[in-house]
């Protein structure tokens, strides 16, 4: 067996890429804390969205800059994702301050 064929199997084995890469999502809303600590300083955040739903920041580079960003309105696109305790977390690829109204 070639190292092509090797390859094809794997492929087949794993599944489609579209399963293995999600889609971004971009979602709208308004940066808020998710939990603070015992002076009130945010150690995680969120964003509320325009659809009336809370989504977590994924803790990375990106969404460390967020924290800059609290109350305000942004457009985030990104990898929607499902923690173990059933809440929606978002890994932020690319962010926009949008006006607030």
């Amino acid at each position: 067996m070639d190292k092509r064929e090797i390859t094809m199997k794997k492929r087949k084995k794993h599944g489609s890429l579209s399963r293995e890469f999600p889609a971004p999502e971009v979602v709208k809303g308004i940066i808020i804390p998710a939990e603070v600590d015992e002076d009130f300083n945010a150690v995680s955040i969120m964003i509320s969205t325009d659809q009336e739903e809370d989504i977590l920041i994924a803790d990375d580079a990106i969404g460390e800059e967020l924290f800059e960003h609290m109350r305000e309105t942004i457009k985030i696109t990104g990898i929607l994702r499902m923690t173990e305790e059933g809440d929606k977390i978002i890994a932020v690829t690319k962010y926009e301050i949008l006006d607030n109204l």
